[in-house]
């Protein structure tokens, strides 16, 4: 289980679907919000690749804080979203408790989580739409 006294001002999370809650860091600075997305409680984080996706190995790393954070308000996914293109890079805040692995990289204890655990939007990839949907459900 991951642990920190570290919390956002508010520790759960409405109802409404435009409620968004503020996580923030150990240093206390916003970094993303949860809101919900698709139905479920989601964490949403601007992020840009060139600065932030972990090179070797190839994964995207979140500051354990946070993550705490996300499992205290009852948060389920995690959402990266790049700034330039949109894309989207989902994966499941449990994730991260099974396949996860410390980062220390000068910027505070993170977690990281391969790329192989994440699901990827592309807004601009076109979506092939099933010519029989019956037989694709």
């Amino acid at each position: 289980m991951l642990t920190s006294p570290i919390l956002s001002h508010s520790t759960s999370l409405g109802k409404t679907l435009h409620e968004r809650v503020p996580v923030r860091n150990q240093a206390g600075r916003v970094v993303g919000c949860v809101r919900f997305l698709n139905g479920r409680r989601t964490f949403v984080k601007s992020v840009n690749p060139d600065l932030h996706m972990l090179r070797q190995p190839r994964a995207w790393a979140n500051d354990r804080t946070v993550l705490d954070q996300l499992a205290r308000i009852g948060a389920e996914f995690v959402c990266h979203q790049e700034r330039a293109s949109r894309r989207r890079w989902w994966a499941s805040l449990a994730a991260f408790g099974e396949h996860g692995f410390p980062v220390v990289r000068g910027c505070g204890e993170q977690v990281g989580l391969g790329l192989k655990f994440w699901h990827v939007e592309d807004p601009d990839r076109p979506q092939q739409v099933p010519l029989f949907p019956e037989v694709s459900r």
